[in-house]
Protein backbone atom coordinates (compact mmCIF):
# COMPACT_ATOMS: atom_id res chain seq x y z
CA UNK A 1 0.00 0.00 0.00
CA UNK A 2 1.16 3.56 -0.84
CA UNK A 3 0.41 6.20 1.21
CA UNK A 4 0.99 9.99 0.88
CA UNK A 5 -0.14 12.97 3.49
CA UNK A 6 -1.85 16.02 2.30
CA UNK A 7 -1.01 19.22 3.83
CA UNK A 8 -3.55 22.22 2.84
CA UNK A 9 -5.89 24.22 5.22
CA UNK A 10 -5.80 20.65 6.89
CA UNK A 11 -3.88 17.60 7.10
CA UNK A 12 -5.53 14.05 5.52
CA UNK A 13 -4.03 11.05 4.08
CA UNK A 14 -4.42 9.21 1.07
CA UNK A 15 -3.88 5.56 0.26
CA UNK A 16 -3.28 3.93 -3.00
CA UNK A 17 -3.76 -0.11 -3.49
CA UNK A 18 -5.33 -2.58 -5.03
CA UNK A 19 -8.04 -5.16 -4.52
CA UNK A 20 -8.69 -3.70 -0.68
CA UNK A 21 -12.48 -2.46 -0.83
CA UNK A 22 -13.28 -4.95 2.09
CA UNK A 23 -10.45 -3.50 3.98
CA UNK A 24 -11.64 0.12 3.41
CA UNK A 25 -15.37 -0.49 4.35
CA UNK A 26 -14.01 -2.91 7.19
CA UNK A 27 -11.36 0.46 8.23
CA UNK A 28 -13.55 3.45 8.21
CA UNK A 29 -16.78 1.21 9.94
CA UNK A 30 -13.60 0.55 12.51
CA UNK A 31 -11.84 3.43 12.88
CA UNK A 32 -14.40 6.52 12.68
CA UNK A 33 -16.85 6.49 15.37
CA UNK A 34 -19.86 8.07 14.09
CA UNK A 35 -23.68 7.53 14.94
CA UNK A 36 -24.47 7.93 11.41
CA UNK A 37 -22.37 7.28 7.90
CA UNK A 38 -23.99 8.83 4.75
CA UNK A 39 -22.59 7.51 1.65
CA UNK A 40 -23.02 8.84 -1.62
CA UNK A 41 -23.28 6.10 -4.51
CA UNK A 42 -22.58 6.95 -8.66
CA UNK A 43 -25.35 4.11 -9.39
CA UNK A 44 -22.96 2.52 -12.19
CA UNK A 45 -20.88 1.29 -9.20
CA UNK A 46 -23.58 0.67 -6.56
CA UNK A 47 -25.08 -1.85 -9.92
CA UNK A 48 -21.64 -3.28 -10.20
CA UNK A 49 -20.23 -3.53 -6.88
CA UNK A 50 -23.24 -4.48 -4.71
CA UNK A 51 -21.81 -7.81 -3.70
CA UNK A 52 -18.76 -6.70 -2.31
CA UNK A 53 -19.77 -3.62 -1.20
CA UNK A 54 -22.26 -5.34 1.29
CA UNK A 55 -20.28 -4.90 4.43
CA UNK A 56 -21.06 -1.21 4.05
CA UNK A 57 -24.03 -0.85 2.96
CA UNK A 58 -25.86 -3.42 5.05
CA UNK A 59 -24.42 -2.12 7.82
CA UNK A 60 -26.94 -0.30 10.50
CA UNK A 61 -24.89 3.41 10.76
CA UNK A 62 -25.37 3.52 7.21
CA UNK A 63 -27.80 5.46 4.92
CA UNK A 64 -27.42 4.73 0.87
CA UNK A 65 -27.60 7.77 -1.44
CA UNK A 66 -27.56 6.30 -5.33
CA UNK A 67 -27.00 9.10 -7.39
CA UNK A 68 -27.29 8.84 -11.10
CA UNK A 69 -24.29 8.66 -13.27
CA UNK A 70 -23.04 11.07 -15.02
CA UNK A 71 -22.53 15.02 -15.20
CA UNK A 72 -26.33 16.28 -15.69
CA UNK A 73 -26.61 15.14 -11.93
CA UNK A 74 -24.36 18.05 -10.93
CA UNK A 75 -27.10 19.78 -10.20
CA UNK A 76 -29.03 22.23 -7.49
CA UNK A 77 -32.10 19.94 -6.79
CA UNK A 78 -30.02 16.93 -6.76
CA UNK A 79 -27.73 18.84 -4.06
CA UNK A 80 -31.06 20.15 -2.65
CA UNK A 81 -32.40 16.15 -2.23
CA UNK A 82 -29.02 15.31 -0.67
CA UNK A 83 -28.97 18.50 1.93
CA UNK A 84 -32.97 16.90 3.00
CA UNK A 85 -31.68 13.46 3.32
CA UNK A 86 -29.26 14.30 5.29
CA UNK A 87 -31.83 16.78 7.43
CA UNK A 88 -34.58 14.60 7.62
CA UNK A 89 -32.33 11.36 9.08
CA UNK A 90 -30.81 14.00 11.58
CA UNK A 91 -27.27 13.79 10.65
CA UNK A 92 -25.11 16.27 13.05
CA UNK A 93 -21.37 17.65 12.51
CA UNK A 94 -20.28 14.46 14.27
CA UNK A 95 -21.41 12.40 11.58
CA UNK A 96 -19.67 11.30 7.88
CA UNK A 97 -20.39 11.91 4.61
CA UNK A 98 -18.82 9.32 2.03
CA UNK A 99 -17.95 9.56 -1.66
CA UNK A 100 -17.93 6.86 -3.58
CA UNK A 101 -17.90 7.36 -7.79
CA UNK A 102 -16.09 9.51 -9.85
CA UNK A 103 -15.57 13.19 -9.88
CA UNK A 104 -19.21 14.28 -10.10
CA UNK A 105 -20.34 12.24 -7.44
CA UNK A 106 -16.83 13.50 -5.14
CA UNK A 107 -17.64 17.34 -5.96
CA UNK A 108 -21.72 16.72 -5.12
CA UNK A 109 -20.76 15.07 -2.20
CA UNK A 110 -17.86 17.35 -1.08
CA UNK A 111 -20.00 20.61 -1.61
CA UNK A 112 -22.81 18.81 0.75
CA UNK A 113 -20.70 18.49 2.84
CA UNK A 114 -19.44 21.67 3.14
CA UNK A 115 -22.35 23.27 3.19
CA UNK A 116 -24.76 21.23 5.58
CA UNK A 117 -24.54 22.33 8.99
CA UNK A 118 -21.48 24.85 8.23
CA UNK A 119 -19.17 21.78 7.21
CA UNK A 120 -19.65 17.61 8.05
CA UNK A 121 -16.65 15.42 7.68
CA UNK A 122 -16.51 13.14 4.40
CA UNK A 123 -14.11 11.01 2.72
CA UNK A 124 -13.00 10.28 -0.46
CA UNK A 125 -13.42 6.64 -2.49
CA UNK A 126 -12.50 7.34 -5.81
CA UNK A 127 -13.99 5.00 -8.64
CA UNK A 128 -12.70 6.79 -12.19
CA UNK A 129 -9.14 7.51 -13.17
CA UNK A 130 -9.79 11.07 -13.21
CA UNK A 131 -11.31 11.39 -9.88
CA UNK A 132 -8.33 8.95 -8.19
CA UNK A 133 -5.34 11.68 -10.01
CA UNK A 134 -7.14 14.41 -10.04
CA UNK A 135 -10.78 15.39 -8.34
CA UNK A 136 -10.74 13.26 -5.23
CA UNK A 137 -7.73 15.74 -3.59
CA UNK A 138 -7.29 19.39 -2.73
CA UNK A 139 -10.84 20.88 -1.62
CA UNK A 140 -12.82 21.99 -4.49
CA UNK A 141 -16.18 20.85 -4.24
CA UNK A 142 -19.23 22.19 -6.58
CA UNK A 143 -22.09 21.82 -8.43
CA UNK A 144 -22.96 22.82 -12.32
CA UNK A 145 -25.58 25.90 -12.50
CA UNK A 146 -26.79 27.39 -15.29
CA UNK A 147 -25.39 25.68 -17.55
CA UNK A 148 -21.83 26.42 -16.41
CA UNK A 149 -19.68 24.29 -15.29
CA UNK A 150 -18.54 24.56 -11.53
CA UNK A 151 -19.96 28.41 -10.75
CA UNK A 152 -21.40 27.09 -7.30
CA UNK A 153 -18.73 25.64 -4.68
CA UNK A 154 -16.37 25.97 -2.13
CA UNK A 155 -13.35 24.65 -1.04
CA UNK A 156 -13.93 22.05 1.34
CA UNK A 157 -11.40 18.85 2.11
CA UNK A 158 -11.85 15.40 2.51
CA UNK A 159 -10.36 13.87 6.09
CA UNK A 160 -9.40 10.94 3.96
CA UNK A 161 -8.85 9.63 0.50
CA UNK A 162 -8.99 5.51 -0.08
CA UNK A 163 -8.27 4.35 -3.21
CA UNK A 164 -8.53 1.25 -4.65
CA UNK A 165 -7.15 1.03 -8.60
CA UNK A 166 -9.28 -2.58 -9.08
CA UNK A 167 -12.21 -0.01 -9.86
CA UNK A 168 -10.24 0.79 -13.26
CA UNK A 169 -11.22 -2.91 -14.30
CA UNK A 170 -14.72 -2.35 -14.88
CA UNK A 171 -14.29 1.42 -16.09
CA UNK A 172 -16.15 2.18 -19.70
CA UNK A 173 -13.87 3.27 -22.37
CA UNK A 174 -15.31 6.68 -22.13
CA UNK A 175 -14.67 6.78 -18.84
CA UNK A 176 -11.19 5.74 -19.43
CA UNK A 177 -10.52 8.66 -22.04
CA UNK A 178 -11.52 11.36 -19.51
CA UNK A 179 -9.20 10.05 -17.03
CA UNK A 180 -6.24 10.19 -19.23
CA UNK A 181 -7.41 13.86 -20.60
CA UNK A 182 -6.26 15.08 -17.44
CA UNK A 183 -3.30 12.96 -17.40
CA UNK A 184 -1.99 14.17 -20.25
CA UNK A 185 -2.27 17.83 -18.30
CA UNK A 186 -0.15 16.51 -15.31
CA UNK A 187 2.23 15.17 -18.37
CA UNK A 188 2.67 18.47 -19.86
CA UNK A 189 2.72 20.09 -16.38
CA UNK A 190 5.55 18.00 -14.56
CA UNK A 191 8.33 16.31 -16.88
CA UNK A 192 8.72 13.45 -14.32
CA UNK A 193 5.00 12.42 -14.81
CA UNK A 194 5.45 12.25 -18.92
CA UNK A 195 8.74 10.23 -18.73
CA UNK A 196 6.33 7.68 -16.59
CA UNK A 197 3.49 8.16 -18.98
CA UNK A 198 5.62 7.20 -21.91
CA UNK A 199 7.39 4.30 -20.31
CA UNK A 200 4.09 2.73 -19.83
CA UNK A 201 4.69 1.94 -15.57
CA UNK A 202 2.37 0.54 -13.28
CA UNK A 203 -0.84 2.65 -12.73
CA UNK A 204 -0.44 2.74 -9.04
CA UNK A 205 2.72 4.48 -9.91
CA UNK A 206 1.18 7.11 -12.32
CA UNK A 207 -1.51 7.87 -10.03
CA UNK A 208 1.38 8.17 -7.08
CA UNK A 209 2.91 10.80 -9.20
CA UNK A 210 0.29 12.77 -10.21
CA UNK A 211 -1.02 13.19 -6.30
CA UNK A 212 2.92 14.30 -5.39
CA UNK A 213 2.47 17.14 -7.93
CA UNK A 214 -1.19 18.37 -6.56
CA UNK A 215 -0.39 17.54 -3.13
CA UNK A 216 2.83 20.01 -3.50
CA UNK A 217 0.71 22.94 -5.73
CA UNK A 218 -2.48 22.35 -2.79
CA UNK A 219 -0.01 23.00 -0.08
CA UNK A 220 1.77 26.14 -1.59
CA UNK A 221 -1.70 27.48 -3.14
CA UNK A 222 -4.70 26.05 -1.80
CA UNK A 223 -7.34 29.02 -2.59
CA UNK A 224 -6.13 28.88 -6.34
CA UNK A 225 -4.18 32.56 -5.61
CA UNK A 226 -1.52 32.42 -8.31
CA UNK A 227 0.02 28.52 -8.32
CA UNK A 228 -2.70 26.70 -8.17
CA UNK A 229 -4.32 28.02 -11.78
CA UNK A 230 -1.44 26.08 -13.11
CA UNK A 231 -4.24 22.93 -12.62
CA UNK A 232 -6.15 24.74 -15.01
CA UNK A 233 -4.32 24.36 -18.10
CA UNK A 234 -6.62 23.29 -21.13
CA UNK A 235 -9.73 23.79 -18.47
CA UNK A 236 -10.91 27.07 -19.89
CA UNK A 237 -11.67 25.92 -23.43
CA UNK A 238 -11.95 22.89 -22.09
CA UNK A 239 -15.42 23.48 -19.63
CA UNK A 240 -16.57 26.35 -22.30
CA UNK A 241 -16.87 22.34 -24.66
CA UNK A 242 -18.23 21.09 -21.84
CA UNK A 243 -20.95 23.03 -21.05
CA UNK A 244 -21.73 23.90 -25.02
CA UNK A 245 -22.12 20.20 -25.57
CA UNK A 246 -24.60 20.39 -22.52
CA UNK A 247 -22.01 17.54 -20.75
CA UNK A 248 -22.39 15.39 -23.74
CA UNK A 249 -18.26 15.54 -24.15
CA UNK A 250 -16.90 14.24 -20.79
CA UNK A 251 -14.56 16.39 -18.40
CA UNK A 252 -10.98 14.79 -19.34
CA UNK A 253 -11.95 14.69 -23.28
CA UNK A 254 -12.92 17.89 -22.93
CA UNK A 255 -9.69 19.28 -21.15
CA UNK A 256 -7.75 17.37 -23.96
CA UNK A 257 -9.33 19.16 -26.57
CA UNK A 258 -8.52 22.32 -24.44
CA UNK A 259 -4.91 21.46 -24.00
CA UNK A 260 -4.75 21.31 -27.90
CA UNK A 261 -5.86 24.54 -28.21
CA UNK A 262 -3.82 26.01 -25.10
CA UNK A 263 -0.73 24.59 -27.21
CA UNK A 264 -1.48 26.34 -30.30
CA UNK A 265 -2.21 29.69 -28.72
CA UNK A 266 1.07 29.32 -26.89
CA UNK A 267 2.98 28.34 -30.16
CA UNK A 268 1.25 31.39 -31.90
CA UNK A 269 2.49 33.45 -29.01
CA UNK A 270 5.91 32.00 -29.77
CA UNK A 271 6.40 30.68 -26.44
CA UNK A 272 6.16 26.92 -27.46
CA UNK A 273 8.47 25.30 -29.90
CA UNK A 274 7.26 23.28 -32.95
CA UNK A 275 8.93 20.17 -31.58
CA UNK A 276 7.22 20.62 -28.09
CA UNK A 277 4.04 21.73 -29.45
CA UNK A 278 4.42 17.85 -31.32
CA UNK A 279 5.58 15.81 -28.44
CA UNK A 280 1.75 17.03 -27.05
CA UNK A 281 0.20 16.59 -30.15
CA UNK A 282 2.13 12.62 -29.44
CA UNK A 283 1.13 12.17 -26.65
CA UNK A 284 -2.43 13.07 -27.25
CA UNK A 285 -2.61 10.67 -30.02
CA UNK A 286 -1.25 8.02 -27.89
CA UNK A 287 -4.35 8.32 -26.05
CA UNK A 288 -6.73 8.52 -28.79
CA UNK A 289 -7.31 12.60 -28.12
CA UNK A 290 -5.82 14.05 -30.33
CA UNK A 291 -8.80 15.94 -32.50
CA UNK A 292 -8.54 18.92 -35.59
CA UNK A 293 -12.29 19.67 -34.55
CA UNK A 294 -13.08 23.19 -34.01
CA UNK A 295 -15.83 24.27 -31.49
CA UNK A 296 -17.30 28.19 -31.20
CA UNK A 297 -17.31 28.71 -27.37
CA UNK A 298 -16.44 32.07 -26.83
CA UNK A 299 -19.70 33.38 -25.05
CA UNK A 300 -19.05 30.81 -22.57
CA UNK A 301 -15.56 31.31 -22.43
CA UNK A 302 -16.92 34.86 -21.11
CA UNK A 303 -19.28 33.77 -18.74
CA UNK A 304 -16.22 31.32 -17.09
CA UNK A 305 -16.24 31.73 -13.58
CA UNK A 306 -12.03 32.03 -13.58
CA UNK A 307 -12.51 35.30 -15.52
CA UNK A 308 -11.33 38.63 -13.27
CA UNK A 309 -12.79 41.96 -13.41
CA UNK A 310 -12.31 44.27 -16.65
CA UNK A 311 -12.67 41.27 -18.94
CA UNK A 312 -9.25 39.45 -17.59
CA UNK A 313 -8.80 36.09 -18.39
CA UNK A 314 -6.03 33.96 -16.88
CA UNK A 315 -4.25 31.64 -19.49
CA UNK A 316 -2.51 28.50 -18.44
CA UNK A 317 0.87 28.63 -21.56
CA UNK A 318 3.00 26.17 -22.22
CA UNK A 319 6.46 26.52 -22.65
CA UNK A 320 7.70 23.19 -22.93
CA UNK A 321 6.77 20.01 -21.32
CA UNK A 322 7.40 20.55 -17.49
CA UNK A 323 7.04 24.39 -17.70
CA UNK A 324 3.60 26.25 -18.23
CA UNK A 325 3.12 29.89 -16.77
CA UNK A 326 0.01 31.90 -16.19
CA UNK A 327 -0.97 34.92 -18.13
CA UNK A 328 -3.51 37.45 -17.55
CA UNK A 329 -4.92 38.34 -21.38
CA UNK A 330 -7.52 40.84 -22.30
CA UNK A 331 -10.49 38.30 -23.31
CA UNK A 332 -10.85 39.59 -26.37
CA UNK A 333 -7.29 39.01 -27.07
CA UNK A 334 -7.45 35.39 -25.75
CA UNK A 335 -10.78 34.93 -27.95
CA UNK A 336 -8.70 35.92 -31.60
CA UNK A 337 -6.23 33.66 -30.62
CA UNK A 338 -8.93 30.93 -30.70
Amino acid sequence: MKKLIVQAEKKYDIYIHSNWIADIQNEILAKYNVEKIFVLVDENVEKIYAEKLFPLFSHDRVRKYVLPSGENSKNINEYASILTDLARNDFTRNDLVIALGGGVTGDLAGFAAATYLRGIRYIQIPTTLLSMIDSSIGGKTAIDFDNKKNIVGAFHSPIAVYIDTNFLETLPDEELLSGYGELVKYAILDKKIYKLIVKDVEIEDVIRACLVYKKWIVKKDFKEKNLRMLLNLGHTVGHAIESKSQFKIKHGAAVALGIIKASKISNKLKLLKDSEEIKIFNLLQKFKLYSEKEFEVGSYIASDKKMRAGGIINFVAIKKIGKCKIIAMPLEEFLALL
